[in-house]
């Protein structure tokens, strides 16, 4: 006959197997504020860059990205990684425009968003492929730190971006 000990015992052990099984499960976070909305999965690897929101029940799927000041609905789920500075809703997820509450919240200048909002121009709604997209990009739009984060973005994404709203 067991003892109370012996069950204590027993559940400690199973509390600590648990801890080291999620411990498993890698996420990288950036050092930056992020909100993760309850009942989010975020599937093994994940990179989150800094202040995204994901709303809650989001699913993403695992070595996906997830770009800065990005903006996710809630209820979507994501196979692609989504870039920076937008917001990403609807399913299946796409791009719904740029998250420009998020960029003024966060002290971006107008002429700042107005540069995001000319490179997702061009990328989503010019009617080119992605790789012609971003030759577009280079060629037209003047250098910029925000224009080379979504070009660095896009560029080393094996997973693919999410898709443009049609």
């Amino acid at each position: 006959r067991r003892n109370d000990n012996d069950r204590n015992d027993d559940q400690n052990r199973r509390n600590v197997e648990s801890r080291i099984s999620v411990k498993r499960q890698i996420i990288y976070y950036s050092r930056r504020l992020v909100i993760i909305g309850n009942q989010t999965k975020l599937a093994g690897e994940v990179i989150v860059d800094d202040f995204a929101t994901i709303s809650s029940t989001v699913l993403v799927h695992q070595f996906c990205r997830i770009g800065s000041y990005v903006m996710a609905q809630g209820g979507c789920k994501t196979t692609k990684e989504i870039p920076p500075y937008i917001i990403a809703a609807r399913e299946p997820i796409s791009y719904c425009g740029i998250n420009s509450v998020g960029l003024n919240r966060r002290a971006f200048t107008k002429e700042q968003i107005d540069a995001i909002q000319q490179t997702y121009r061009l990328l989503y709604m010019s009617g080119l492929n992605v790789s012609q997209a971003v030759a577009q990009i280079e060629e037209t739009l003047p250098q910029s730190v925000e224009r080379d984060l979504i070009l660095d973005f896009v560029k080393g994404s094996p997973r693919g971006i999410v898709r443009g709203y049609n």
